[in-house]
């Protein structure tokens, strides 16, 4: 009986597990197409071919998603669906939820869903429009001990300024249309198409009218440059639109141009007898993933390089490829020599990949640069050639060996370098300006620019611009003197929210307002209760903090002094939690269309998560027949 009973138990074991495989016989990944582009020649986060996490979004990318093996067959069927940039801004259908999959290029969302975030929305959103205008309602509150806390409503918004005229970019010009319904991709990719018919015509010795297709590819080329440089210098473009330009402008001149330029060299060659024979063979960087500053010791990112080829090339064998450090001293070379001892091998896809390099010294103030070579061997017209060929220098880079005291000043050349060194130009627009300073503004403070939590705003510009110009927001164009004045304001505060754990989450989630004049802070607290207060940057000292806070008499201003933190042992957000005057903190919200929402928070509510051991609290003593306090009242 025990055995007939351990075999019918064997047998239901059997016939269960056979049901569970019947069910799920799907393999462990499963390959799901985002809408667009099926067959993507250059992702832009990669080499051409080169798969992503699921983790990872660009407008360009549509490169397969992987989905969980756990998923089953339902998790199958759905669509990887990124968190998107801006609607008006992306009107390509790329999995938003409201776009179907199948739907064409150019189609927008008609509304959206309530548990959905508005794509608009820098912050997930905290307010929601009633028919009595605006008031506050918790919608996401992320950290854990916010889940259950309801802020009272303080909601106002700011008063215009006056003499507007900086805005995002939504006029009719062709270009910037062109740009932001992913024609300039269709281009690039048709560009590509032809480039490897005409390497077909010079393998058949079909000569008759490449010369012409040559002549007018290289006039579009040409063409496209130009109307890529007026897109940086004349408009003024979302963030999202701006690195899809340069992810753009990298492809063209990294991949299209060299190729044209070495079918052009082998017409060359065929169409005319006596001409020298040459060797068109370039190693190019199709991919770099970071530059400007970055702490010595630290992986900089990776580079992936790739040869292009002549099509008179029957055949081409390479070594190892090797690296050097270029546009720098000797002894920054020799500091940094193990990094040049650094090889890799092509692989089977045909690049090679640097995955973890890294500087060995800091190079700071010196901006260095990288440059790959290899020497190839090649089998051209029957005879064999052994030739090193190098790519050109990457963009540069700054190692720091302290981030303290030299972040700024290298963060500063590199943004300089992009604005006036690239071009070779003393001065530059204002729209140029714009477009290179949100870019930095979002590596400074480390988002996504793609999704940035907490974008750069036309109002924080023209806060700046008022700050230190005369002219204000009406200013057309500057210089580089102009520029350092500029910089050397607004780059210590960005240095203290970007290397301050606490200060980077207050400053994205809006707490830290920033970018507020005293007279804009002095209007929206005038009606507030008591206790309430901004924190913004002080707009005359360079890097240091105001609290604009109410009281009962009016509104007073608040420098923090040196006195009131001493690096870890008593942070800011320490002073703000010690000190009674401050009780509810705003919260600075944008909305679409440009409009700022404040929601006022109790301050504890807020900061616990970052409170230290509490000292003693500081002396106390008002000023008077000012609004601005040298010390905080009692």
């Amino acid at each position: 009986r025990s055995k007939k009973n351990s075999s019918v138990m064997e047998t239901q074991r059997d016939s269960a597990k056979r049901k569970r495989d019947a069910v799920y016989t799907e393999p462990q990944t499963y390959s799901i197409p985002v809408a667009g582009f099926q067959q993507n020649p250059y992702n832009f986060s990669g080499h051409p071919g080169q798969t992503t996490s699921p983790n990872t979004f660009s407008s360009y990318d549509n490169v397969p998603r992987q989905v969980h093996p756990q998923a089953g067959r339902e998790g199958a069927q759905q669509q990887f669906i990124p968190y998107q940039a801006p609607v008006s801004h992306v009107p390509m259908a790329t999995g938003h939820p409201n776009i179907p999959a199948h739907a064409p290029v150019g189609t927008l969302p008609q509304s959206q869903p309530q548990d959905y975030p508005d794509p608009h929305l820098p912050y997930r959103p905290a307010v929601v429009q009633q028919n009595n205008g605006w008031s506050p309602q918790q919608q996401d509150f992320n950290e854990p001990h916010l889940q259950q806390y309801r802020p009272p409503a303080a909601v106002e918004t700011l008063p215009e300024r006056p003499n507007k005229r900086i805005e995002l970019d939504d006029s009719n010009s062709v270009v910037l249309k062109r740009l932001t319904s992913n024609q300039y991709l269709y281009m690039l990719r048709e560009f590509e198409t032809k480039l490897k018919q005409i390497r077909a015509l010079l393998l058949q010795r079909d000569l008759q009218h490449l010369g012409m297709q040559l002549s007018q590819l290289r006039s579009q080329f040409d063409e496209i440059t130009n109307e890529f440089e007026s897109l940086k210098n004349l408009h003024f473009l979302v963030a999202s639109d701006f690195k899809n330009l340069l992810s753009l402008e990298e492809f063209l001149n990294s991949t299209l141009y060299p190729q044209l330029s070495i079918y052009e060299a082998d017409f060359s060659q065929l169409t005319d007898p006596i001409a020298p024979t040459s060797t068109p063979v370039f190693l190019t960087i199709v991919c770099q993933e970071t530059s400007g500053p970055i702490p010595k010791d630290k992986v900089m990112g990776s580079f992936t390089l790739r040869v292009l080829t002549s099509s008179l090339i029957t055949q081409i064998q390479s070594g190892p490829v090797q690296l050097e450090l270029v546009q720098t001293s000797q002894r920054v070379k020799k500091s940094n020599q193990d990094m040049e001892t650094t090889k890799q091998n092509f692989r089977e896809n045909g690049t090679a990949v640097f995955s973890d390099l890294k500087f060995s010294s800091g190079t700071f103030p010196h901006m260095v640069r990288l440059k790959f070579w290899v020497t190839i061997q090649i089998v051209q017209n029957g005879q064999h050639i052994s030739k090193t060929i190098e790519s050109p220098p990457t963009k540069p880079f700054i190692s720091m060996t302290n981030t303290g005291s030299q972040w700024k000043d290298a963060a500063g050349s590199w943004l300089k370098e992009d604005c006036f060194i690239a071009i070779d130009a003393p001065h530059i627009t204002i729209a140029r300006l714009w477009n290179y300073f949100q870019y930095h503004y979002l590596t400074f403070t480390k988002q996504s620019y793609i999704a940035p939590k907490r974008p750069l705003t036309q109002r924080d510009f023209e806060y700046m611009l008022n700050a230190k110009f005369e002219e204000g927001i009406n200013k057309a164009t500057m210089d580089q003197k102009e520029f350092q004045v500029f910089w050397d304001w607004i780059g210590p505060g960005l240095k203290r929210v970007r290397y301050q754990k606490h200060l980077l989450w207050l400053f994205e989630n809006g707490y830290l307002a920033c970018f507020v004049t005293g007279s804009e802070a002095t209007a929206q607290l005038k009606n507030e209760i008591p206790g309430t207060f901004i924190v913004r940057f002080s707009e005359r000292l360079s890097g240091e903090f105001v609290i604009s806070y109410a009281q009962s008499n009016g509104v007073r201003h608040y420098l923090v002094q040196p006195g009131d933190i001493s690096d870890k042992k008593r942070t800011f957000v320490d002073f703000l939690g010690q000190s009674s005057q401050f009780v509810y903190i705003l919260q600075m919200c944008q909305q679409p269309g440009g409009k700022t929402v404040w929601i006022r928070h109790d301050k504890d509510k807020i900061l616990e998560r970052y409170y230290k051991k509490e000292p003693k609290q500081p002396e106390a003593q008002a000023a008077t027949g000012t609004p601005y306090d040298t010390r905080l009242p009692p």
